[in-house]
């Protein structure tokens, strides 16, 4: 049960870094706002963490 546990958790941060890979690669900062927008609730706090580590702070306000 915990190596499942922990394969899900290691797919919800794949995921998470998907989600901000797209965000960071978008052309304006206007379509990378949309995009945060449409982002999964369960995966955003995870999204945002990566995407103020990354710098881009300002997409997440």
């Amino acid at each position: 049960m915990r190596k499942i546990t922990q394969k899900i958790e290691r797919l919800v941060i794949m995921m998470a870094m998907l989600w901000a890979q797209e965000i960071m690669s978008a052309e304006t900062v206007e379509e990378a706002k949309a995009l945060y927008e449409r982002c999964p609730r369960l995966l955003k706090e995870k999204v945002k963490a990566i995407l103020i580590k990354s710098g881009f702070e300002e997409i997440t306000q």
